[in-house]
């Protein structure tokens, strides 16, 4: 699944802010708190796993980086219809968008497989973060617009 969102560096979001919004919304909604490590030796079933997958960081400009976070969550249950019941469940949390410190994130490629009691849910978010521009520039512009405004003549050339 792909997620875009433009943001400024001061509002940009990341793995972590996504990570801790997935996880809470399985706490909120499974009463059961995700692992955020490998799996452990002596883990209670029923449980819940989120992984991000092999990470990419795409320069799309000077000013902007596109992040790509491919998702699995990991559920662990006693049968392969608690398994299947429980997926069908995040798949209408989640939804088509998933939000994310204000920002409405598009979910894409979203796919189950059910294996061994266990729910293996993948899905991907793409966020795109912009820079801000520099003071200077957003000065020149400033300057540039008051002098044309004050002439009253927008289209004139210097």
């Amino acid at each position: 699944m792909t997620l875009w969102v433009i943001s400024l560096d001061e509002n940009r979001i990341t793995g972590v802010d996504i990570k801790r919004k997935l996880t809470a919304l399985i706490k909120d909604n499974f009463k059961i708190t995700p692992m955020w490590d490998e799996v452990k030796e002596g883990y209670k079933k029923p449980s819940f796993f989120v992984y991000f997958l092999n990470l990419q960081r795409l320069p799309t400009s000077k000013d902007s980086v596109m992040h790509v976070y491919p998702v699995e969550v990991q559920y662990q249950g006693s049968t392969n219809l608690d398994a299947l019941k429980v997926a069908e469940r995040f798949g209408q949390l989640i939804g088509n968008f998933l939000e994310v410190e204000g920002k409405h994130l598009q979910v894409r490629d979203f796919s189950v497989s059910i294996d061994a009691k266990n729910a293996w849910i993948d899905f991907e978010i793409e966020v795109m973060n912009t820079k801000p521009r520099a003071e200077a520039t957003d000065n020149k512009m400033r300057k540039l617009h008051m002098r044309y405004g004050a002439s009253g003549d927008y289209d004139k050339e210097d």
